[in-house]
């Protein structure tokens, strides 16, 4: 609609300088050409300079045309050459010269205020963001901040200005009908919500109400991203467990166990600007409770998972229990392992020939 609004002033202003061309030419040829600015510009001579009875003649149509537009965009954009100008004292041309210059101000003006107010209004996230950093600015200046810390401060939050996107498409989908919304939220968050392995066939209403709730987080390079929640990465890198984690990979998906000691604590390490998508076990099970078939299959691929990682755990402690002669106790162990594997986005799933 900025474009759009743009583009109707222009038009506009199109429109009123042929008009107003059309009327300059009309109130030269009524007043009487010779005694006009065609005939003080030289566009009308006489065919006879000793015998002004004898008629006059002028240019071409065109040319008086394209002369008049010219006096047109000059005057409304009040650059005024003074090359085509009315006659001195020719009253009525002068007269006509007024209106029309007075016209065409109020007409430059709607020109002037709405491309003023276009621009000043064409990217408010932007504009509120600048806002917040001048904030900011005088937050840390009232502290007496370092300088080293002001910068780190100033680049986190222009690395967070992304989040505001976020942030402001919820607040568009809140006024989407809840039809329209499922189906834009589903299509805008489906394809990194399916590669978690307990989602990949949930229903597509409990994908559009979990995504409604996960919360986008951003971590500063070197910041430690806490266990205890399922991540998603949407930008930047994480090197968690050894792997290194980039748009798309997921890690916590054992937050659907309830025993903490079957989980895998670790922490991620962001390596540089890190925005993910966090969903705790509350989050989760709190949707799931709306979605009795869900709820049940979140708790099936539980069991499962569970079992998997006691019997590995068990194993662990039978070897450290009874010690492994001629490494038997080992081999016993890899392959209870490689019989259990603990199920990940990467490499299980509940259907694997693990199960």
């Amino acid at each position: 609609y900025s474009y759009l609004a743009i583009a109707r002033s222009l038009s506009a202003v199109l429109i009123f300088a042929h008009w107003m061309a059309c009327c300059w030419v009309l109130q030269g040829s009524i007043s009487g050409t010779m005694s006009s600015w065609m005939g003080d510009d030289g566009y009308c001579v006489d065919v006879n300079a000793s015998n002004p009875d004898d008629g006059y003649t002028c240019a071409a149509p065109e040319a008086i045309y394209f002369a008049s537009l010219y006096w047109a965009f000059a005057t409304i954009t009040s650059v005024g050459y003074g090359d085509v100008n009315a006659t001195p004292q020719n009253t009525p041309e002068i007269s006509c010269s007024i209106l029309l210059m007075f016209v065409s101000a109020m007409v430059w003006g709607n020109v002037i205020g709405t491309f003023c107010g276009v621009l000043s209004s064409m990217n408010p996230m932007l504009i509120q963001f600048r806002q917040q950093i001048d904030a900011l600015n005088g937050f840390m200046q009232a502290e007496g901040l370092s300088q080293d810390l002001k910068q780190r401060v100033r680049e986190y939050f222009h690395e967070g200005y992304e989040l505001r996107k976020t942030t402001s498409s919820r607040e568009l989908l809140a006024q989407m009908s809840p039809s329209l919304k499922s189906e834009v939220v589903l299509r805008c968050n489906e394809k990194w919500l399916r590669p978690v392995w307990f989602l990949s066939e949930a229903n597509d209403q409990f994908i559009v109400q979990l995504a409604l709730s996960m919360v986008p987080l951003l971590f500063a390079p070197g910041e430690m991203v806490p266990p205890g929640y399922l991540y998603i990465v949407h930008r930047g890198v994480a090197l968690c467990g050894g792997k290194v984690k980039t748009f798309g990979k997921v890690w916590g998906e054992d937050i659907i166990l309830s025993v903490p000691r079957l989980r895998h604590a670790v922490s991620a390490q962001a390596m540089n600007y890190l925005e993910v998508y966090a969903c705790s076990q509350d989050c989760l099970l709190s949707v799931a409770a709306f979605f009795p078939k869900e709820h049940k299959r979140l708790r099936h691929f539980a069991i499962m998972l569970a079992l998997r990682r006691e019997i590995i755990r068990l194993a662990k402690e039978e070897v450290e229990t009874k010690g492994c002669k001629d490494g038997v106790g080992n081999r016993l162990l890899q392959k209870s392992s490689s019989s259990f594997l603990p199920l990940s986005a990467e490499n299980s799933s509940p259907n694997s020939s693990h199960a």
